[in-house]
């Protein structure tokens, strides 16, 4: 079902204008609604509205053809009649709350002996066959039928037939657009308003869909409670807009309370967006940081919050010493008290810490200042949110969140959907997606977790609701590489919070309680480094979960990259590539005699940076354009031995890496991000391939032999789905909750 079918161009501006105005009533009325009381009643209640006012506009369709009509212009004539049922054996997808208001429709109606005899009906129900809501060729839930049976129009009834008999498709009707306009703009509100109130606005199965309806008395409100008691019928189709990233990125929400809209939002206004771009352009695509730094030059909130960072990538180790005093006097300079409360937790937004621990250093002292500071402006901007959460009495299951702006495909969070789908019976599992992502991890989380909600309102209104949930629990799966992340993480949510493995190292936040990770990515007394109680779950702490994974043959011809050479490969992203290891590369390209082959970042001024660095550093390099994700996988698979990066060692892309069979050369550092490396290789089986110092880890990635019998006894999956971590990661859990 189209968000806006037909094209505004296909109709005159009156007509534009109503459906609009359909639309927008839509959107606003459910979104008001669940506001005031989000309670599973409010559902039907919301779809009768709607579809008042639908009716209404289709009225007024009618009666002006039949007005044009009588006035002798040829008009279109819907062949539509009572009685006609063709269209009733086409299947039916629809919205959660249609079809709660055809249950409610049918409790309110029926008699008993005909909602017996209709639920025998669905329970037998097959493909192809007659709705089970016919009765006698006529729809027993006329009224309360679903958006998408009003839309079923038709200007040729003998085309339905066929369309019935599967001679043809739905597609090949003639239909009154003008009607299938008003239809589709006015679910296209309810599903934008939906998904604003964080209400699942996908698809399902009308039939399928009603089997639970009525099976499950509570199903209303389950649903509100980010419940997957529909996932059994949801479907997905290729050209519903509302299943594209792209719709979240472009959405505003039509209804802001007025609570809303005198209260602090953790978000940046537009015209904030727009004074930082200089400064993103220079920074992030050109690698030109001090002229970006220039750039700041207004003495707001935003300016002076987006001056507290590093940059991504350096020319030195001696840049980065400079850059990590720039750091220090830019958060000292960073005073709350001449700033509005308000703009400066807004300004939080621009806030990424996470790039410190691209620098290789203990940024401990660091972080815990800046976690002062970011804690700071949020007690005097919402207090409310930020004070101490007494532990429930518990009643029930253990209630564990996770929260992110980055849910879905992303390395900082899909690794603890493996956490997620293994907690045990005695826990319940919420996921809040703060972010935008629509993507099919994004599904994928929906279906592990006990509850998801997707949070797309300001972060007061969204906070609100997730500790009015009464959570023991709540985890922050990345801190420090998205402001959104920060701006929460600066509350307190739950009783307990911790984070864990997509956070590169410690938050230096008191709102984070515990740092949850892997014995093996430990070294001896990393307690040091954290301002969080540190827990070393078994092995690398996380149980890793598979994701399908496109890796084609494509030859080294693809890449252009010599048949004649061993093929070397780092495919770490930019920010790895510390200048410290610099030689390390050169001397073992030198070794290897083949160069090492690097992919190209996504922003081209840091590419353009590293690469002359690596050139006076002596560095034998190839370099290739960024890769698609096959292309990626591809090029793993091709490379005799993937060389890690030391400092912060790959994480996913080892476990790719490995997962293909490809050996992957490691040196441990100091801190756990530097460890990730020895964890992998050490539950694969592959201990030999972690070297001892620097002069071993150049011997071991320039020596093929020694790297294929270090690798004979390699068997990747280990690495996946070890539920050992979770098994004791649910009694932490139990104990820390009380």
């Amino acid at each position: 079902m189209q968000a806006e079918t037909p094209a505004h161009q296909e109709f005159d501006p009156e007509f534009v204008q109503h459906v609009e105005g359909v639309k927008s009533f839509s959107e606003t009325y459910t979104e008001s609604t669940l506001q005031r009381e989000r309670a599973g009643k409010r559902l039907p209640q919301i779809i009768r509205k709607i579809n008042m006012i639908t009716d209404q506009e289709m009225d007024r369709i009618r009666q002006a053809l039949a007005f044009a009509e009588s006035q002798g212009v040829n008009v279109p004539k819907v062949d539509c009649i009572e009685g006609c049922s063709s269209c009733c054996y086409w299947p039916v997808f629809t919205t959660i709350p249609e079809v709660l208001a055809v249950g409610k429709f049918v409790d309110d109606s029926f008699a008993a002996q005909d909602k017996a005899a209709l639920l025998k009906r669905i329970d037998g129900y097959a493909p192809r066959a007659a709705c089970p809501f016919l009765v006698d060729n006529m729809c027993s839930v006329y009224a309360a039928r679903p958006h998408l049976c009003r839309m079923r129009n038709s200007l040729d009834v003998s085309v339905c037939v066929e369309v019935k008999d599967g001679t043809k498709p739905e597609s090949a009707v003639p239909r009154l657009q003008m009607m299938d306009a008003v239809v589709s703009f006015a679910s296209a509100g309810l599903r934008k308003g939906l998904f604003f109130e964080a209400a699942d606005n996908g698809l399902v199965s009308f039939v399928e869909a009603s089997k639970i309806v009525f099976a499950y008395p509570d199903a209303a409100d389950q649903y509100l409670q980010g419940s997957n008691l529909f996932g059994p019928a949801r479907v997905s189709l290729p050209d519903d807009p509302f299943e594209k990233p792209d719709f979240a990125d472009s959405a505003i929400p039509a209804y802001i309370s007025d609570t809303a809209k005198s209260s602090p939002v953790g978000k940046l206004s537009l015209v904030d967006q727009d004074s930082l771009k200089p400064f993103y352009d220079l920074g992030q695509r050109q690698a030109r940081y001090d002229e970006a730094i220039r750039s700041l030059v207004e003495e707001t909130p935003i300016h002076q919050m987006a001056k507290i960072t590093v940059p991504r990538v350096y020319r030195s180790e001696k840049e980065i010493s400079d850059w990590r005093e720039h750091y220090k006097n830019a958060l000292r300079n960073f005073d709350p008290a001449n700033h509005n409360a308000t703009l400066a937790f807004n300004a939080l937004h621009a806030d990424l810490p996470g790039l410190l621990s691209y620098q290789g250093m203990d940024d401990k002292d660091l972080l815990v200042e800046h976690g002062k500071l970011v804690s700071g402006i949020a007690e005097r901007a919402v207090p409310e949110l930020t004070a101490p959460i007494e532990q429930r009495k518990r009643e029930g299951k253990l209630r564990v969140g996770y929260i992110s702006a980055n849910i879905g495909d992303d390395s900082g969070t899909h690794w603890s959907l493996g956490w997620i789908r293994n907690h045990g019976e005695e826990i319940e599992s919420f996921v809040f997606n703060v972010g935008f992502c629509l993507d099919q991890v994004c599904r994928d989380f929906r279906l592990a977790a006990d509850h998801y909600f997707h949070l797309t309102r300001n972060v007061p209104e969204n906070a609100a609701f997730i500790k009015s949930l009464g959570l023991d629990v709540l985890i922050f799966t990345d801190l420090g590489t998205n402001g959104l992340n920060t701006v929460y993480s600066t509350l307190r949510l739950a009783p307990v919070q911790c984070t864990a493995w997509g956070t590169p190292e410690t938050s230096g936040l008191d709102t984070i309680d515990y740092y949850l990770s892997g014995e093996l990515m430990e070294p001896d007394s990393s307690e040091k480094f954290y301002s969080e109680k540190l827990v070393k779950l078994p092995g690398s702490g996380i149980c890793y979960p598979r994701f399908p994974l496109d890796s084609p043959d494509l030859g080294r011809s693809h890449f252009g990259i010599s048949e004649s050479r061993p093929l070397l490969i780092n495919v770490q992203a930019m920010p790895k590539l510390h200048p410290r290891e610099d030689h390390l590369y050169a001397e073992i390209a030198k070794r290897a005699n083949a160069p090492i082959i690097f992919v190209e970042g996504q922003y081209p001024g840091e590419s353009t940076l590293i690469k002359k660095r690596m050139s006076k550093a002596g560095v034998r390099a190839q370099w290739i354009p960024p890769l698609s994700k096959a292309e990626y996988m591809a090029l793993l698979k091709l490379a005799d031995v993937a060389i890690d990066t030391v400092n912060f060692n790959g994480g996913v892309t080892t476990i790719q890496a490995l997962s293909v069979g490809t050996p992957v050369v490691t040196l441990p550092a100091a801190f756990r991000r530097g460890r990730q490396g020895v964890a992998f290789l050490t539950q694969a089986g592959a201990p030999g391939l972690v070297a001892q110092d620097e002069a071993d880890f150049v011997a071991l990635a320039s020596d093929f032999d020694r790297q294929k019998k270090a690798a004979m006894e390699m068997d990747a999956n280990r690495i996946f789905d070890d539920v050992s971590p979770v098994l004791e990661l649910d009694k932490f859990l139990h104990k820390v909750a009380g």
